[in-house]
């Protein structure tokens, strides 16, 4: 590509892949662009021995966004998100430390529990789509499901109804 482009760089974990989305999906949908890409990557950066190392690991996405020749349509995004440190790092430190439990329950799964429920019921979709969901951590789904009445089916980590 020619140094004529619109380039960003998002940093805070998670939260920048989502936003990059986001600016893509807006950019498409004002017409400012005719194709957006949101491209996330992360890595865990746990000390040895510590339940990052173990719990955390590598990955990355890149999504295109445009009007034509789909894949897929985004019918609804949603944003929750608040002030909560679940990792942080002291300057001059390697290693981010986390909040042990304090990362789930306050921090992980009040956001994204949150966060579901809220887009699913304010989305138009129709009913069945509101009787599951994708979440990427296996407790999540498992909270999610009871908390929602879902049957077990409904969060598989395959889904993609």
């Amino acid at each position: 590509i020619g140094p004529e482009v619109h380039i960003a760089d998002f940093e805070f974990a998670c939260k920048a892949g989502t936003e990059a989305m986001f600016v893509a999906l807006g950019l498409v949908e004002a017409g400012r662009v005719e194709y957006a890409m949101a491209i996330g990557a992360d890595t865990s950066q746990g000390a040895p021995d510590d339940a990052l190392e173990f719990s955390a690991s590598a990955g990355g996405a890149a999504y295109v966004f445009g009007v034509e020749h789909l894949v897929a349509e985004v019918v609804e995004t949603y944003s929750y998100t608040s002030d909560t440190a679940d990792f942080w790092r002291r300057e001059g430190e390697f290693y981010p430390r986390h909040g042990g439990r304090f990362t789930g329950e306050p921090a992980y799964f009040k956001h994204v529990l949150a966060a579901s429920r809220a887009i699913m019921d304010s989305a138009s979709a129709g009913s069945s789509w509101k009787r599951g969901g994708w979440f990427r951590r296996w407790a999540t789904r498992t909270r999610a499901r009871r908390r929602r009445g879902w049957p077990r089916s409904s969060t598989s980590p395959n889904r993609a109804t």
